[in-house]
């Protein structure tokens, strides 16, 4: 059976392809999309950390509440109101 694809891996990681790296409590989160990114970086840097830790990582409220010394129920509100603005950066409404 021959290779699918025959390109030469160039060594680089996740990371290094990564239009931005956001950083949480020592994770790197890498995003690909450069829209995204910027969007991302339009929005304050705790309400971000919580849109990335729902949404990327999959954690739920009362889990980053006690990664970020939180409640739950903060969280909760904080990222729906964080959501409401991404979507509305992605749509160009902000």
């Amino acid at each position: 059976a021959e290779p699918a694809c025959n390109v030469p891996d160039s060594g680089l990681t996740t990371e290094d392809m990564a239009v931005d790296v956001f950083e949480i409590n020592g994770l790197q989160i890498p995003v690909m999309d450069e829209a995204l990114a910027g969007a991302l970086r339009s929005i304050p840097p705790q309400r971000r950390n919580i849109l990335l830790l729902a949404y990327l990582l999959e954690k739920n409220d009362a889990e980053i509440g006690q990664d970020l010394k939180l409640a739950r129920t903060t969280v909760r509100d904080r990222r729906h109101d964080a959501f409401k603005k991404l979507q509305n950066l992605m749509r160009g409404k902000e």
